[in-house]
């Protein structure tokens, strides 16, 4: 095993997420989003408490007792931005990409009653490593697949405006090798609720705007 997994890891500057079919694969086609305004991303477990069972007898003393294992739902995500991209807005929380022409000009949230995006998408981000005080490489997180993507409470004012986003992931559909079909080149294993590999591809470009998934 290569000793770099066990390098320290901060600084997540990169994003991106990709529009999932329905059995969970970002066929070509559908659009893709490569972000350098991740500010952080957040997971939590959502957890079900297994049920506990328990009986005293006739003089108080417990003859029984069981608690049934606990049970992992989904992850909770938080997803701050730092700039208010039209298309990956669209693309977590639906809504209308306003163009004036050719170009984006703005963005217009969906109605009541409207949570998450036209389809699941795949969210993946880059983690920078440390050796000796200097940057060492990159890790490659992987949410397979999320939804239920809704903006979170918005402040403007004098204050960096922060573009914040809740949602969940789920287990994986046909994720496959992912937006880019290159998975198999960080690990021999399928993805599955939260995955993470050594880097050893170049680092997708940041833009303004969605492109089309090329590889299938």
């Amino acid at each position: 095993m290569a000793v770099e997994v066990c390098y320290p890891q901060a600084q997540a500057c990169l994003l991106r997420a990709a529009e999932l079919d329905a059995t969970g694969h970002p066929d070509a086609g559908l659009n893709m989003y490569v972000s350098g305004a991740l500010v952080t991303i957040d997971l939590s477990p959502q957890v079900t408490t297994g049920q506990e069972l328990s009986q005293l007898d006739g003089c108080g003393r417990k003859c029984m007792g069981y608690k049934a294992p606990d049970n992992l739902d989904r992850l909770n995500v938080t997803l701050t931005l730092c700039t208010p991209d039209p298309d990956l807005q669209a693309m977590l929380g639906g809504g209308t990409v306003h163009q004036l022409g050719t170009d984006d000009v703005g963005y217009g949230a969906p109605g009541v009653g409207t949570i998450g995006g036209p389809t699941d998408l795949s969210l993946e981000y880059w983690v920078n490593q440390f050796l000796d005080e200097s940057i060492a490489g990159q890790v490659r997180y992987v949410l397979p697949r999320t939804r239920g993507w809704l903006r979170s409470n918005v402040s403007h004012g004098n204050n960096p405006l922060a573009i914040v986003y809740t949602g969940v992931a789920v287990d994986a559909g046909d994720w496959d090798d992912g937006p880019a079909g290159d998975w198999d080149l960080l690990s021999d294993d399928p993805v599955t609720l939260y995955d993470w590999a050594l880097e050893t591809q170049t680092l997708p470009v940041a833009a303004c705007g969605a492109v089309p998934i090329t590889a299938t």
